[in-house]
């Protein structure tokens, strides 16, 4: 398997896993994005919390071309990178998106 496509299966299986996590009120659902043509993928809440209407993007990660994950946004507590690692997705691989491009050399992960 390409590791492209390894990669994505693992994306896709960890969205999937959060997506079954109970959300915060009944009124509100869980949706996974996938854009496999551009491999975009996003997990995003949306519903009613009392009076408000909630729709917000918790988690978008994306495959490059050059095999690299990024993680644009992380909207939890969660440490993304890290599950993704010990599912397979070397950390070399690994872009903290959501970080500046200098401050990515202080992690333990790829600068892009």
């Amino acid at each position: 398997m390409k590791k492209i496509e390894k990669y994505t299966k693992i994306i896709l299986d960890w969205l999937k896993e959060q997506q079954e996590i109970k959300p915060f009120s009944e009124n509100i659902e869980k949706i996974l994005l996938a854009d496999k043509e551009n491999r975009h993928y996003q997990l995003l809440i949306q519903g009613w919390q009392g009076t408000h209407f909630v729709h917000n993007v918790i988690f978008h990660l994306e495959v490059k071309s050059d095999s690299k994950v990024w993680i644009w946004l992380n909207q939890s507590d969660q440490k993304i990178a890290s599950e993704l690692e010990e599912r397979g997705i070397t950390k070399k691989d690994i872009v903290l998106g959501f970080q500046p491009p200098y401050y990515r050399k202080y992690t333990e992960f790829a600068e892009a």
